[in-house]
């Protein structure tokens, strides 16, 4: 997958998320012997008081506390660090980052210094992290995805023709293409939200897109 496909649905998927996580009611069981005058039908319960929040404190803050900035970084970091690094050194544009250790690592880092001081940031990259890693279909390759398990080495590969190769998928590869149109129309959407709502400084100041 490429910058569109990575960054637009990695942002769909933490905004289905976070909208899931900051509206997340169950209904509560009606009062015995209810009966409404004059209807057959079971009693209908209002959500002003009927409905009560079962998600934890820490899961509500957490959904209010997303950074979309964060997500959008997350969502392009294993790119960021293992292109140029696996370029130059190992052959091989998909190293350190793109293995399940790494997510590993980085989740539980998350966990930890949410948990201990309330940082969240860690949990954005994490995400992006664990989009970026499904995308690019990493469990194609267990000898990247389950390092150091089948070695220390990473497979090395010719890389003097990228470019070319890059051009070459999205003129004839319908998930390459595909993906970065679907990608590309999430983040318009976004943006035109985000403007029609005049949220975009609290986007650039924050990272705060509360759109639902």
């Amino acid at each position: 997958m490429l910058f569109f496909a990575h960054t637009g649905i990695t942002l769909g998927s933490a905004l289905l998320v976070g909208n899931a996580l900051s509206k997340g009611y169950s209904r509560r069981s009606a009062p015995q012997g209810r009966v409404v005058t004059g209807t057959s039908s079971p009693p209908q319960l209002d959500c002003a008081t009927d409905c009560v929040d079962d998600n934890p404190p820490w899961f509500n803050s957490l959904a209010k506390q997303i950074d979309y900035r964060l997500i959008l970084i997350g969502s392009l970091l294993p790119d960021i660090v293992d292109k140029p690094i696996g370029g130059l050194f190992f052959g091989n544009g998909r190293i350190f980052c793109h293995t399940l250790l790494f997510l590993v690592v980085l989740s539980s880092a998350a966990v930890y210094f949410y948990t201990k001081r309330g940082i969240t940031w860690l949990i954005a990259l994490s995400f992006g992290t664990f989009i970026h890693l499904i995308l690019d279909q990493m469990w194609l390759e267990p000898g990247t995805l389950l390092w150091p398990i089948y070695g220390w080495a990473f497979e090395r590969m010719d890389l003097s023709h990228w470019l070319e190769a890059i051009l070459y998928a999205l003129r004839t590869d319908p998930a390459v293409y595909i993906s970065e149109l679907v990608g590309f129309a999430i983040l318009a959407s976004f943006a035109v939200i985000l403007a029609r709502r005049k949220r975009v400084h609290a986007f650039i100041k924050m990272g705060a897109a509360q759109l639902f």
